[in-house]
């Protein structure tokens, strides 16, 4: 399946569904609970070739991180359930490529069925990575999928507020504000395995 192509969309509602998940240091946790950010960019990727959009992703939070406190990025790899038995194997593939423990920290895999999954945060297509920036309460506030553009960039800024963008809460885009209009990892990054469930 070729790469999405879809634009970015503002949307002022929609939550993270609750479930049980696993970092790569092998922690345990509920998302949308272990964002842990005032404001998240999570990266939903669902195959093994995804991962350079994640690093293109990750490349530029990291470009702002400094200027951004709070605003935080998370890797979640979704894959199918049939694939749990190995998730000992799988994970631990994963935690081999990241050097870094806080990126392993900020990769969160997920096993579930992928079509519920996908259903459940509005993923009309499993070809590409999908965007999300979450509050800290795991509402969804904007979205878009593929790699990153200037334009997705503006406005996750506008999203998140700091400088170069005007958002945060009761700004634009931010929590009590009045939303849009128009709308780690590097390259050590983990990858999941290829195939048409993951």
């Amino acid at each position: 399946m070729t790469e999405a192509t879809a634009g970015p969309r503002w949307t002022g509602g929609g939550q993270f569904p609750v479930m049980a998940a696993r970092d790569l240091e092998r922690r345990s946790c509920t998302l949308p609970e272990a964002f842990t950010g005032t404001w998240n960019l999570v990266l939903v990727a669902f195959r093994r070739n995804h991962q350079s959009v994640v690093d293109d992703w990750v490349t530029w939070h990291r470009s702002v991180a400094d200027i951004r406190p709070g605003f935080e990025c998370y890797e979640v790899p979704v894959l199918g359930a049939m694939w749990m038995p190995a998730r000992t194997f799988i994970d631990g593939g994963m935690a081999q490529a990241v050097r870094e423990s806080e990126a392993r920290r900020h990769t969160i895999t997920v096993y579930a069925n992928v079509s519920k999954f996908a259903y459940s945060l509005d993923i009309a297509d499993t070809g590409t990575v999908t965007a999300l920036v979450l509050d800290a309460a795991g509402q969804i506030f904007w979205r878009t999928t593929g790699r990153p553009t200037p334009e997705d960039t503006t406005e996750v800024l506008q999203v998140v507020g700091g400088p170069g963008g005007s958002g945060g809460p009761g700004g634009p885009g931010g929590p009590g504000g009045s939303g849009g209009s128009g709308g780690p990892n590097g390259a050590n990054e983990p990858a999941t395995p290829d195939g048409p469930a993951l």
